[in-house]
């Protein structure tokens, strides 16, 4: 089985096919679904890897997506065997084991999938899920008891997780990386990255149409309704970026024709067409390897939004910039980084106890 990205009368469409290269109709008709709502490219893609990996495991077992006996069991053996690690070819960068993380995502795709099978009338979603009372707020505020009690669905099947450690990118480091990358379109990805906090889609979807005229009388301008996970929202950015962004793309030699992305191949192969994640992420990971560090994309977020909350920027806004719909998510992506805590902390012991001339003995 493999998954392809087609393309039919202008429109990129991403299939399953399976062992005699015929279309796996019930998942491409879910990502044709997905498409229609507007999902990311990315998110489509993830569900149909995700998807192949569950239709390989139905095959094994000899069972059918739509079999009476798919049941919470099946699911549990499904997690099973996904805990004995990827095959080749499975997930791109995946080396050992799955984590419960990768597992959990898996799990969500095929639960999206049987949703929009059962929506359609076509089978019956088996039972993920149990419905528990909803956390009580921290706060219960005067009447509470005449309320109804809140209840949500928990999935049955989903593995416990360990809060991955953001990693916050100094500014030495930053600068260190860019000054390696061998082009200004490479250099200013990573800068838009850096400098608004914007995710890697993103900024790889940003087109030549939504750079606003650079204004020498603004600090920072807006990119209105970028496309952000299937969604719009507004993008913030220096001045100064806006300004080197709006010279990069009206470059004469840049790319013969219209430009509709301001990051876009070069290679005459593929010249003018929008830079794929993949080019991206090789391009970072080559960098980093001849220069011995390691981040990711999100990290650049993680340390943007950490940079807002350390120089005291209202949380309220912070979560604007960053398109967060919920504050909670905004909280979740602050790490202070080492710096900020040891000086904040140096403070503190130096006034109450004289910092390092204190005696305990």
């Amino acid at each position: 089985m493999q998954v392809q990205k087609v393309n039919k009368n202008g429109t990129a469409y991403w299939v399953l096919l399976d062992d005699d290269m015929h279309l796996v109709d019930p998942v491409c008709e879910f990502l044709d679904f997905q498409r229609k709502i507007d999902r990311a490219d990315n998110t489509l893609r993830a569900y149909a890897l995700d998807l192949k990996i569950y239709w390989e495991f139905l095959t094994k077992k000899c069972l059918r997506f739509d079999d009476a006996s798919v049941s919470i069991d099946t699911m549990a053996d499904f997690v099973d065997d996904l805990r004995q690690g990827a095959r080749a070819g499975e997930l791109l960068h995946v080396t050992g084991s799955r984590t419960n993380r990768s597992i959990n995502r898996i799990l969500g795709s095929v639960h999206s999938f049987y949703r929009y099978e059962q929506m359609s009338g076509r089978c019956q979603h088996p039972s993920f899920y149990e419905t528990v009372s909803d956390t009580a707020p921290l706060y219960q505020g005067y009447l509470i008891h005449t309320h109804a009690k809140k209840q949500t669905k928990k999935s049955m099947v989903k593995l416990k997780e360990s809060q991955p450690q953001a990693r916050i990118v100094t500014e030495e480091e930053f600068l260190r990386f860019v000054a390696a990358l061998s082009g200004r379109r490479d250099r200013l990805l990573f800068y838009v990255l850096y400098y608004t906090g914007a995710r890697i889609q993103e900024a790889l979807d940003l087109e030549t149409g939504m750079l606003p005229m650079p204004d020498a009388d603004h600090a920072v301008g807006v990119l209105h309704q970028i496309r952000s996970k299937g969604k719009r929202r507004d993008l913030y950015a220096p001045m100064f970026l806006i300004r080197e962004l709006y010279a990069f793309v009206h470059e004469k030699d840049a790319v013969d024709g219209e430009r509709k992305y301001v990051f876009v191949a070069e290679k005459s192969n593929y010249a003018g067409r929008q830079l794929t994640y993949h080019a991206a992420y090789d391009m970072m990971r080559r960098t980093q390897e001849r220069l011995g560090m390691e981040f990711h994309f999100h990290d650049l977020r993680h340390t943007f939004c950490t940079g807002l909350i350390e120089q005291g920027v209202d949380t309220a806004i912070v979560q604007q910039v960053m398109g967060h719909a919920h504050l909670y998510t905004t909280k979740r992506y602050v790490h202070l980084s080492d710096r900020y805590v040891m000086a904040h902390l140096t403070d503190y012991w130096e006034q109450w106890k004289g910092g390092a001339d204190h005696d305990i003995c």
